[in-house]
């Protein structure tokens, strides 16, 4: 359930796969974009609104592999590891373009406020380490010629460096959904759940502010409820147990 401008940025990605070859020969000075195959879009917003579904959708509409970077495996304890691992990452996803550009797989990096953070002042080693391994990551990513989608929770000038995002061509936000869209959503994941006359969904959509993730995870609650007192449908008083069951987990407020 994603509003349609975020639709048109994704299919934008997909079809400039499937036209490149056509839009090359109008010899697009301003933009390797329009040279390659070379795509890099980073999506960005709250955690449970599609970032990851969405670059998997891409990864299948493309039917390519993913080549995943975990940023936990970049950064070492040990002296010069961390620097070692970000090249070799790359070197890795070069070597896999060069043997079969046409079939290679997208480059996935997930969580990439953690890679792309903001250079700092050197106070220490791991300061020193921290912006070597930043500039790594500009220096590879600019020359990179492969689809890298990136995903970030946070994305402003105080986590990620402002040279990461002049390197991206598409820079699509992922908001949390409406009342409207959250009902929607809510409706998707019932499938054929039985649903008691009694229930105002649009009434506790309004109420509450969730993600579509975790607007997943409360319909599944709701249903195992449900079906735990053994009842033939779901209740108001089921879903709203599961709504405020989601929102003491997040410890934060949902009322509007």
């Amino acid at each position: 359930m994603l509003p349609e401008s975020i639709k048109d940025e994704i299919n934008l990605i997909i079809n400039h796969q499937h036209y490149y070859e056509k839009i090359s020969k109008w010899n697009i000075k301003t933009s390797m974009l329009y040279k390659t195959q070379t795509i890099k879009a980073i999506f960005h917003g709250d955690s449970g609104t599609g970032k990851t579904l969405c670059a998997r959708y891409i990864d299948s509409a493309l039917n390519k592999d993913m080549f995943q970077a975990c940023p936990d495996a970049i950064f070492q304890r040990w002296v010069g590891e961390s620097e070692k691992f970000a090249r070799k990452l790359f070197t890795d996803y070069k070597k896999i373009l060069e043997i079969d550009p046409d079939n290679a797989p997208i480059l996935f990096i997930d969580e990439a406020d953690s890679l792309f953070a903001r250079r700092v002042a050197v106070n220490q080693k791991s300061d020193f380490t921290l912006n070597t391994v930043i500039n790594i990551f500009l220096e590879e990513l600019e020359a990179c010629k492969g689809i890298v989608l990136c995903c970030t929770n946070l994305m402003n000038e105080n986590h990620i460096d402002s040279a990461f995002l002049r390197r991206f061509n598409f820079k699509i936000k992922f908001e949390l959904p409406n009342p409207a869209e959250r009902v929607r959503i809510f409706q998707s994941h019932l499938g054929n759940a039985p649903l008691s006359p009694e229930i105002n969904l649009e009434k506790i959509c309004a109420k509450y502010t969730f993600s579509g993730g975790q607007i997943a995870k409360i319909t599944e609650r709701c249903v195992l409820l449900a079906a735990v007192e053994d009842s033939n449908m779901i209740k108001e008083k089921h879903i709203i147990k599961a709504f405020e069951s989601e929102l003491n987990c997040l410890n934060r407020s949902g009322y509007k």
